[in-house]
């Protein structure tokens, strides 16, 4: 008998696109899975795209208030009955099988995600994709320093990954903002076991005026600006796509009595405390 996965979506005003990342979805190879979707009070039409489906295994839930990404990705999570989690954007397109290479390789880490292909807002591909792609995005728990680099960088889209559901239940939450979800769910799951990158194209995400993924001209921040950072408590760092001063900054001893050194140990051994 197949394994489960729950797939999670979190819509907000998603008219223009939401229609085909579904039905991308529902032709799935795999076929074992649920879409659980939470829609944060949009104003347009997406509920009623979603709901035109009337499809059996959709659970739609609608926000009583506008959580933003971060809660309604995590609402969504807790809602989910999969042994797995595949979270879902509203506005990319997945290829058909999509869910059966992730099943098929996830093995005994406690995630995986995969590559993709670029896409702009009329679905044409993006030629000119380099500028868009974080030069981190390949890189895995074969990395020695995977778990700390994920600490600074979101290198690894919420839309690629598909994770072990109960491992995920273990880790209290940490209270932040400013954090988005994609980072703050790659991190916690490295503390608690391996992560694989699958280098295969799985989905077609789509850069269009409306989302806010990726900055390729941040500039990168010095060292002592993010240890002052750190010790201060302020965890939602700028990313950086500079390798060598992601693995000097990693290599060093600066985590000790922060909120967030509190927080990832608790992780580690499984701790249910509360971080504040």
């Amino acid at each position: 008998m197949s394994v489960k996965i729950s797939i999670v979506l979190a819509a907000y005003n998603g008219e223009k696109y939401i229609y085909e990342q579904i039905e991308s979805i529902l032709n799935q190879t795999y076929t074992n899975f649920e879409l659980v979707v939470i829609d944060d009070c949009s104003t347009d039409a997406t509920v009623s795209i979603i709901e035109s489906f009337g499809f059996d295994r959709l659970r739609l839930f609608r926000n009583s208030f506008n959580m933003g990404c971060f809660d309604s990705f995590l609402k969504a999570i807790s809602l989910a009955s999969g042994r797995y989690v595949c979270l879902c954007d509203q506005d990319d397109i997945w290829k058909v099988n999509k869910l059966e290479r992730l099943i098929d390789n996830i093995e005994d880490n406690v995630a995986i995600y995969s590559g993709n292909e670029l896409i702009d807002g009329f679905g044409v591909a993006i030629k000119n994709s380099k500028k868009y792609v974080n030069n981190l995005s390949s890189i895995d728990s074969h990395c020695e320093i995977f778990s700390n680099i994920a600490i600074f960088n979101s290198f690894v889209l919420g839309c690629s990954l598909m994770f072990c559901r109960e491992s995920f239940s273990l880790v209290p939450k940490l209270n932040v903002t400013n954090f988005n979800h994609d980072r703050w769910i790659v991190m916690t799951l490295s503390q608690i076991g391996s992560i694989k990158f699958l280098d295969e194209k799985l989905f077609k995400y789509r850069i269009h005026d409306r989302n806010h993924s990726l900055s390729p001209s941040v500039k990168n921040k010095s060292i002592s600006y993010k240890i002052k950072m750190l010790a201060k408590g302020k965890i939602d760092q700028p990313p950086t796509y500079d390798k060598e001063i992601l693995e000097a900054l990693c290599s060093q001893e600066i985590f000790a009595n922060t909120p967030l050194s509190n927080y990832l140990q608790s992780v580690r051994k499984n701790e249910l405390v509360a971080i504040i």
